[in-house]
Formats: structure tokens, sequence, C-alpha cells
């Protein structure tokens, strides 16, 4: 493994040096590689968002955005004429698809990949838009 590092910009954008720095070996090289990993594993290609390609399902549209306002599993249930058993297995389903742990955790990735975008036709100005369904 090799880094290559740029020359730091001066003032006004200017490149102090046509050169670059070599990171050969050492705990330098292994911190940089660390931060290339960690940076890589969050990005996605550019002009797309993540997830935007998946179908969407309006239940699951309807409980994330409930789950956003704060309601209860069993205030969920009540609107939507569900279970409460199936409020929870589509949160811990869009939980699952979205590599998060907990509901906070999963209402802030909605909110960082455009889940709370679009309406489910596609359309923009709705309240969410969440993968499958």
């Amino acid at each position: 493994e090799v880094a290559l590092l740029p020359p730091p910009e001066e003032p006004g954008g200017e490149v102090a040096d046509p050169v670059m720095l070599v990171v050969l070996a050492g705990p330098l090289l292994a911190a940089l590689t660390a931060l290339f990993d960690a940076v890589w594993a969050g990005s996605v290609p550019l002009g797309r968002r993540p997830d935007a390609q998946q179908p969407r399902s309006a239940l699951r549209l309807r409980v994330l955005g409930m789950l956003v306002s704060g309601s209860t599993d069993a205030a969920m249930a009540r609107s939507l004429g569900v279970a409460v058993r199936t409020v929870q297995r589509h949160v811990a389903a869009m939980q699952r698809e979205a590599g998060v742990d907990n509901r906070i955790q999963l209402v802030w990735h909605a909110a960082r990949h455009g889940w709370l975008d679009e309406r489910p036709d596609g359309q923009p100005g709705g309240t969410v838009r969440c993968p499958s369904g």
C-alpha cells in the first residue's frame, strides 16, 4: 500500500509546489488507509442517491412518517389499522435496510438519504420516501 498526498494549497487556492508526498509504510500510512476506508464505506456515486431505485411501500412511508413525528407503536398501529407487531416488523425491516441499530439512527438515516424528500409516487414535496415494502 502507498498513500499519495497532494501539497497544501496556498491562500488564494494556488498549490505551493507541483509535488506529492509519498507515504510508503508506518503508522501514518495505516491511519491514512483507515481514514480512506471509512470515508469510502459511506460514499455514494455522484448523481445518485442510495436507495433511489428501490420500490416504496405506502405503509412503510406512513410508518416512517409517524415515527419521525414521535408516534408510539400503539398509536401507529391504531392509525394504520394494523397490529402493533406489524408496525414493529416494518420498523425493524427499515432498520436492517438502513444498517442502523435503533429508531433515532433510522430517522437520521432517512433524512440523510432522502427518504423524507418525496411522495410515494416519486414526486417532490411529500413527507417521506422509504425503500421496499
